[in-house]
């Protein structure tokens, strides 16, 4: 699988962290900065709220669209 990186960043402290993304097959995968991934939905369209809620609840943001 080909990967996509992209920062997030922590609200608290603006710290960065090197996040990835790709698609293997029929599903988009999100890999996070420890390196644990998550299969995402079948479209990017569908996929791009789970990442920024993925965030969320880690307490970062990124400008991914």
């Amino acid at each position: 699988m080909k990967w996509t990186r992209f920062t997030a960043k922590y609200r608290k402290d603006d710290s960065k962290h090197l996040w990835a993304f790709g698609k293997d097959g029929q599903y988009w995968t999100l890999r996070d900065h420890t390196g644990y991934e998550r299969t995402l939905e079948k479209t990017w369209a569908d996929s791009v709220p789970m990442i920024h809620l993925i965030l969320e609840n880690h307490g970062m943001f990124s400008e991914i669209s």
